[in-house]
């Protein structure tokens, strides 16, 4: 891989001036940076860069240990990096409440990267080691917020579960009539603005057990034979 280092390098006086050095490692993970001025180093912002062949893609490597260190004229001076893998990360987000996986919820890491939980797992690959911030939401639950320090175990990877408090439930029906006041069965019912949706009875009722209370919601209704419907319910 290549090395590409920003030193900030102390020149006269208190002053810092930039310097930046690059090169490819060998077979030994050696790199030699030559004709470098002498004095004192303090590295900052080392970039590895790895590709993966099997699938294309790059990662990047994470630098945990990078001390300052000086250079003497004339001499030779050795630096040793370490380097850490880059990680994958997944997990299931889960109900505080039952301990349930919960579908479709949404992971976004570092305010960018998505990834949608459709059957209550996530999963990240070539995660770089770190700091990275989590955020996690589903429909009916309160959003989560974490900061986690991301390492990878001995095969790069790391698992983390985000558990969701629900919100306070409620019931909402929905009746669906036509214009002599019958009620109207089979009719598709969706809340826009929701993952949820449901079918009339024959009594032209769709029952939404167990939704976030405290608000409104838009019914839209659909049936082959009528008009589609729009109506707004009260305050759950």
């Amino acid at each position: 891989p290549k090395v590409s280092i920003v030193i900030r390098w102390r020149g006269s006086g208190s002053r810092y001036a930039r310097l930046i050095a690059d090169g490819y490692t060998d077979a030994r993970g050696q790199v030699v940076l030559k004709d470098l001025p002498a004095g004192a180093y303090r590295p900052r912002g080392p970039g590895i860069v790895k590709a993966f062949k099997s699938s294309g893609r790059r990662g990047q490597y994470a630098v945990t240990d990078l001390p300052p260190f000086t250079i003497r004229s004339a001499q030779t001076t050795r630096v040793t990096i370490r380097l850490e893998r880059p990680v994958t990360v997944n997990g299931k987000v889960l109900d505080a409440s039952t301990g349930q996986m919960i579908k479709y919820a949404l992971v976004v890491m570092d305010d960018y990267m998505r990834c949608w939980a459709r059957q209550g797992q996530y999963n990240f690959t070539l995660v770089k080691p770190g700091a990275h911030k989590f955020q996690v939401e589903a429909f009916g639950y309160r959003t989560l917020t974490a900061n986690l320090q991301v390492h990878g175990d001995a095969h790069a990877k790391m698992v983390h579960d985000f558990t969701l408090q629900r919100l306070p439930r409620g019931t909402l029906v929905v009746k669906c009539k036509d214009d002599q006041g019958r009620a109207v069965k089979n009719a598709v019912v969706d809340l826009p603005g929701t993952p949820l949706a449901g079918v009339t009875d024959r009594n032209g009722k769709a029952v939404f057990a167990d939704i976030p209370s405290g608000q409104r919601y838009k019914a839209l209704a659909t049936e082959k034979n009528h008009a589609t419907g729009i109506g707004t319910s009260g305050v759950v």
